[in-house]
């Protein structure tokens, strides 16, 4: 896993987020001078339940830090798909009503406590 994006949210799932890695490892040969450093870019903020395991949701390039990068001469990227670890299923039918009657209340009482803070 990268540190920083270990999970993306699902929406309608029987758990909140899911775990996301690589999906295969990247190796280099370099000084010990130079310094990689994963740049995570995820094409979903979140996602919508059912998830598979293996959804791909985004990738991680390396890119060096401490100097010019002078690429290759194949002009390959230092680039691996992050994708998800495990599947997600999405919630049943009495589920998915009661936790939107939950967040209707939720929002009901919050509002409730903005509006009794600006009285007093």
């Amino acid at each position: 896993t990268i540190d920083g994006a270990e999970t993306i949210p699902v929406v309608n799932g029987k758990t909140d987020e899911v775990k996301i890695a690589t999906a295969e490892g990247i190796s280099l040969i370099t000084t010990e001078e130079a310094v990689y450093e994963p740049v995570v870019t995820l094409d979903v903020e979140r996602l919508d339940a059912t998830v598979e395991k293996g959804t791909v949701v985004g990738h991680v390039v390396l890119q060096r830090t401490d100097a010019t990068e002078y690429g290759y001469l194949d002009n390959r990227e230092l680039k691996v798909d992050l994708v998800t670890t495990e599947g997600v299923e999405r919630s049943g039918w009495l589920a998915l009503f009661f936790a939107g009657v939950g967040s209707f209340y939720d929002e009901i009482w919050a509002g409730l406590k903005e509006f009794m803070n600006k009285l007093f």
